[in-house]
């Protein structure tokens, strides 16, 4: 929620809670009753979208984290194996193709891992017979399967979630259209029955009608990407808000900015050749705020 629509949610709540202490005024209108009721479902809805949007994505973000670590393990262990056995019989070409430790690995996109280890699997299948003698085993070979299967399953969760983040956050937005619309078309028409009647409700209604100012200082996420092994700074490093799929890349310093951003709780990815890929999702950016996250990477 950006700065615009928390000021508007203040003022609807405002609202909610004039119309709810003046019940007994309101109850007088049906047609007043009814739009009143109405605005404060849209209301409900506003937060329940809200909430929904701000799922933490930890937990499924540590269960993917997990099968992978388990699968770089597991595949780079059939894969040495196999090498072994290549480099034994005189196999170049299958000995290329298992070539992966668990470093290698690590350094694959998130799409590529599984593929490669699928491959590491089939030959392993292939050359089971032979490869007894070096320890592989069908129940290694199951084990590896069942790896990536695991891995391949939990891949798209993150990216699920991130989904359902934006279709909460339009769905938010919709609900302010549609709350907006209320006031102006019905509610306010019909609040200006009480001028006269009750003019202390009819006043305060109106005054609550004014947004308050939202936060004037600009939300941003900024900092420096260094090199673990002599702290220098990482020119042309990519960092990514995985949510709002925007990138920049670090200058000839290091430092980043996005600016402005709106607040929220976001995933933060960094990457650059020759260096491991860096991801966290516990990026809390609040509203008028500078965020500073800074990354060391290992080469």
């Amino acid at each position: 929620m950006n700065a615009k629509e928390e000021a508007k949610l203040t003022m609807f709540r405002g609202f909610e809670q004039h119309l709810d202490t003046n019940s007994g005024i309101v109850s007088t209108i049906t047609a007043l009753a009814t739009a009143s009721n109405a605005f404060k479902e849209f209301i409900a809805g506003i937060v329940n979208a809200e909430q929904l949007t701000n799922v933490n994505l930890t937990g499924i973000t540590v269960d993917k984290g997990n099968a992978k670590q388990d699968l770089y393990q597991i595949a780079a262990d059939s894969a040495a194996l196999i090498a072994a056995y290549a480099s034994t019989v005189g196999n170049p070409t299958l000995e290329a193709e298992v070539n992966y430790t668990v470093t290698k690995l690590k350094r694959l996109r998130d799409e590529q891992l599984a593929p490669v280890c699928q491959i590491i699997h089939d030959r392993a299948v292939e050359n089971k017979a032979v490869l007894k003698d070096y320890s592989i085993t069908d129940a290694k070979i199951a084990e590896l399967q069942t790896a990536i299967t695991g891995y391949t399953v939990k891949t798209p969760n993150p990216r699920t979630a991130v989904g359902n983040r934006k279709t909460q956050t339009a769905q938010r937005r919709e609900l302010f259209r549609q709350g907006d619309a209320i006031l102006k078309k019905q509610m306010d028409k019909l609040v200006k029955n009480f001028r006269a009647t009750h003019p202390e409700f009819h006043n305060t209604y109106f005054n609550l009608r004014e947004i308050p100012d939202a936060l004037t200082t600009v939300t941003q996420l900024k900092g420096t990407i260094t090199d673990s092994a002599d702290a220098k700074p990482i020119k042309g490093a990519t960092v990514r808000i995985v949510e709002l799929n925007k990138a920049t890349v670090t200058n000839s310093i290091g430092n980043y900015s996005f600016k402005p951003v709106e607040h929220g709780n976001y995933t933060v990815t960094v990457a650059k050749e020759g260096y491991q890929p860096f991801e966290t999702d516990e990026i809390d950016v609040k509203l008028g705020d500078i965020k500073h996250l800074n990354v060391v990477l290992k080469a």
